[in-house]
């Protein structure tokens, strides 16, 4: 998952935006949420030694029409960044990483 530009000898930048849907706040208004945690994975790399540094964001709205060039605005900057080195296919190590993203 993810959009962006990729040159073969430079750090590149992949986005994807996601929207959760709180069908249980809409439905009734004082349920409140404890938790929520957002886990990704980096499923290839160039070698198990490559840096894939993943950051969560909280962004404006946004609906079918965003593009790279028409990306919504963050709102509170990075919330968080984590390293996964290497890459689920290719490597023996943990894939993934968790981000608190109850608020």
């Amino acid at each position: 998952m993810g959009v962006g530009r990729v040159e073969w000898d430079r750090v590149y930048t992949r986005r994807a935006f996601f929207q959760f849907t709180m069908m249980a706040r809409t439905m009734h208004p004082n349920t409140i949420i404890n938790s929520a945690t957002l886990r990704t994975e980096v499923d290839w790399s160039w070698d198990c030694n490559s840096n894939s540094h993943i950051q969560l964001q909280r962004v404006s709205a946004f609906n079918r029409k965003t593009t790279w060039n028409n990306q919504p605005s963050t709102q509170g900057g990075v919330l968080d960044t984590q390293n996964v080195t290497g890459g689920w296919a290719t490597c023996p190590s943990s894939s993934g990483v968790e981000f608190d993203a109850t608020s």
